[in-house]
């Protein structure tokens, strides 16, 4: 819970202590001035949360605790007999609530960047003309993808930027519209000779442009300017610049027990083939933005240096953006296969990737699954195939975390201490988080600006957790 949230409950308490008839008898006048401080401190703690960080759905009982502690304040005779007593045990009953509420799904902290710059953020709509939407009925609109854009910013008074607007939420996860980042809504882009490298971000399947958004902070504040794209009737909830919001299309496909590898691997390949269209699209968008003097990023990038990268879909997508555009300079993929083109022929430019704990089943386990477990297993299996090779090649490496999950990768890992709630592994979400901003940023300063780094030539990682493979250490023994 944050400052005045705790400051909340703790009033709540001090004023239903207060209001409490044998008490309030015992030294006329005194307890009644304490309620009304008690009280008065209340109301500007309610003040201050409400313009500092706004209200959310987890303090609602907290609310309505303030509404039935003020009669008890304003009247000894309303906190006496059955009415008192109901109205105590209520508030009570409601403190316990917003307790919980606030543990067991809080208003989650992102862990603070480490580097020097400060952290702007901008969301742009960008209409592609040249391709009609072809997810909705009639093609009415033209393909209209949402873009944010963390970048290195001067120090500001902006507004800070919220993890997600408003209409980009769900009633239960609502609350992260007053969960606020690091970022500030449009401040100054910062100064720097030649300007800043650029890296596309893409989200996995059905994910959304934030989900990332601790590692995206930590590389602005590293000064690289991250672009990340939401891929209407994938990602989702998208919020258009007209007002309309696009929720994701769900595939039963991915999950079922009953489609063919043949046809998962069709049905993949195509977003695949969409939304590395979308990125290249958006790497378009950007590079004309550095030449137009009216805009905010004009003559700040440095389109020499350009990386991509992204978890799950959004790694083959990160993947194939490099294949396709010899201009991207590195590439890094989070929990992901090799799909569409660098499938069959791989890529040229340095590459990661950080992986979940590998396990290979056996025969046997395998003939114990279902159809759609097997299925999954083997796709599994032979991708892990297809990507070894890959990392007999200098400045490419596989960063296997033991611990790990798939979600393991995301900021979900924040939001719940409970596992059913947050999907994460044995690895602690902010610990996760470190590692993964670690690599993140030495790989791209090693692969972009040229910066060795200690981290990457070490034959064995300072994380524990970390099983390092690359053509420097290729055997793949566990970290000391």
């Amino acid at each position: 819970m944050r400052l005045f949230e705790v400051a909340i409950v703790c009033l709540l308490l001090c004023c239903l202590m207060a209001s409490w008839p044998s008490w309030r008898l015992a030294v006329p006048g005194r307890p009644v001035f304490a309620g009304w401080a008690c009280f008065g401190l209340l109301a500007l703690a309610l003040i201050a949360h409400l313009a500092l960080e706004g209200a959310h759905w987890q303090m609602a009982p907290a609310y309505l605790s303030i509404l039935l502690i003020a009669p008890r304040i304003l009247s000894l005779r309303l906190s006496r007999g059955r009415w008192g007593m109901v109205s105590a045990i209520s508030v009570v009953v409601l403190v316990v609530l917003t307790c919980g509420f606030s543990i067991l799904l809080p208003v989650f902290s992102l862990s603070a960047p480490t580097g020097q710059y400060a952290i702007g953020t901008r969301i742009l709509t960008l209409t592609d003309f040249s391709r009609k939407e072809d997810a909705e009925p009639g093609g009415r609109h033209f393909r209209e993808l949402v873009v944010q854009i963390w970048y290195p910013a001067l120090p500001s008074s902006n507004p800070r930027a919220p993890y997600r607007r408003t209409s980009e939420t769900s009633l239960v996860s609502s609350y992260q519209s007053v969960d606020w980042t690091h970022a500030r809504y449009d401040a100054l882009v910062a100064d720097e000779p030649g300007g800043f490298p650029i890296l596309l971000y893409n989200p996995g399947w059905n994910g959304r442009r934030t989900q990332d958004t601790a590692l995206n902070e930590e590389l602005a504040s590293h000064g690289y300017v991250v672009v990340a794209t939401d891929h209407p009737y994938n990602s989702g909830p998208v919020a258009l610049a007209d007002g309309r919001v696009i929720r994701p299309v769900p595939i039963t496909a991915i999950d079922d027990n009953v489609t063919s590898e043949d046809a998962l691997y069709a049905l993949i390949n195509r977003e695949v083939e969409k939304e590395t269209t979308d990125a290249l699209f958006v790497l378009a968008q950007v590079e004309r933005m550095n030449g137009e003097p009216a805009n905010a990023f004009y003559r700040h990038l440095d389109l020499s240096k350009v990386g991509a990268f992204g978890f799950s879909l959004g790694g083959m997508v990160a993947t194939e953006v490099a294949y396709r555009n010899p201009g991207i300079g590195a590439a890094i993929a989070m929990d992901t296969p090799l799909y569409g083109e660098a499938r069959l022929h791989g890529i040229k430019q340095p590459y990661m990737l950080l992986c979940e704990e590998i396990t290979h089943s056996t025969p046997a386990e395998l003939a114990r699954m279902s159809f759609g477990e097997r299925r999954n297993t083997e796709m599994d299996e032979q991708d892990f195939d297809r990507q070894l090779p890959l990392f007999a090649k200098t400045g490419n490496y596989r960063i296997e975390l033991r611990g790990s999950v798939h979600s393991s990768f995301l900021d979900i890992g924040l939001t719940s201490p409970l596992k059913s709630i947050s999907e994460a592994g044995a690895i602690p979400a902010r610990r996760m988080i470190e590692i993964l901003r670690a690599y993140t940023v030495a790989f791209f300063d090693q692969s972009l600006r040229g910066v060795p780094s200690p981290l990457l030539a070490a034959k064995s990682s300072p994380f524990p957790e970390a099983v390092v493979t690359s053509a420097v250490n290729n055997s793949g023994e566990k970290s000391p």
